[in-house]
């Protein structure tokens, strides 16, 4: 269990949120929660990761090699 995309809203959504787990952890059925029970879904062109980092870089090593 775990609470997340509090999106910036901070202490009172996570306060609220912490409640709901406790709840959650404590045999309330998740349709009946204050929040939503969904899985978590992949970022976009999340596989590509590494490889996108890779060459930023590179990239940056080259500008920087540059002087740019």
């Amino acid at each position: 269990m775990t609470g997340l995309g509090y999106n910036g809203r901070g202490v009172a959504i996570a306060t609220a949120m912490g409640r709901a787990l406790a709840k959650w952890a404590t045999g309330t059925k998740a349709d009946e929660l204050e929040f939503p029970v969904t899985p978590l879904k992949p970022l976009p062109f999340s596989f590509a990761k590494e490889t996108l980092v890779e060459a930023e870089i590179l990239r940056l090593k080259i500008l920087d090699k540059l002087g740019l």
